[in-house]
């Protein structure tokens, strides 16, 4: 069954054995890798204590499942695109973290991945994009990845200039800090600038949260920057 979006106060739903997605995720792959051997699905991810890990670790543990099970590493595109065909939102999530299991020093093909389940339709795609592109800034850097993902911001979509605005955040929500821009945000403000007065709101208030994290380790720089765009 999909999991509902939690209560106030709730938090974020982790999978547990009495609610979860993991049928979901046997369906959605199942029909695009009949031989594999979906049944097993849930056993494997039990071998490695999913339903203790935390959200994110669940995810990346699904997406590990789904590469090891059905032999995608010969055929990443099919894995990727049956995962974003899923009708349940959570499962077309777990596409985001696919890239980088399949191409791991790869990162313009993890960036043509990221571009596509970015603008997927639904919260945890989304989210789970910009997560998945946060931990690929970290682990190749800002300086290789920002010239790669410029561009995106000028993009008509904009859940595409989203995904660069949330993923370039110093801070984040439940994500490793991005120590080089908590250090020296400069970088940013290529970024930021040309969003200010985006024409979407969900977008403007991605920029709103990436400057309220540059002000919580550079509070004069923030100041600086807003003083001189409402002069």
């Amino acid at each position: 069954m999909e999991i509902k979006a939690p209560k106030k106060g709730e938090g974020v739903p982790k999978e547990t054995p009495a609610r979860n997605n993991i049928a979901a995720l046997a369906s959605a792959l199942s029909q695009h890798f009949p031989g594999a051997s979906w049944q097993c699905l849930q056993a494997e991810l039990e071998k490695n204590n999913f339903f203790a890990a935390g959200m994110l670790e669940q995810v990346r543990l699904m997406a590990q499942a789904a590469v090891e099970l059905s032999g995608a590493s010969r055929n990443g595109a099919a894995l990727i695109t049956a995962l974003s065909q899923s009708a349940v939102e959570k499962i077309r999530g777990v596409a985001a973290f696919v890239p980088a299991l399949l191409y791991p020093d790869d990162v313009p093909r993890q960036l043509e991945w990221l571009a596509y389940t970015g603008v997927l339709e639904g919260t945890w795609p989304r989210e789970l994009s910009a997560t998945a592109l946060h931990n690929l800034i970290i682990r190749h850097g800002v300086a290789t990845v920002l010239p790669l993902v410029q561009s995106w911001i000028e993009h008509e979509n904009p859940a595409r200039r989203r995904l660069v605005t949330e993923a370039f955040r110093p801070r984040g929500v439940m994500l490793a800090h991005l120590n080089e821009l908590k250090e020296d945000p400069l970088p940013l403000k290529k970024i930021l600038e040309p969003l200010l007065d985006d024409v979407s709101e969900y977008v403007q208030k991605s920029v709103a949260n990436n400057l309220n994290d540059i002000s919580k380790d550079n509070p004069d720089i923030a100041l600086a920057w807003t003083r001189e765009w409402n002069t």
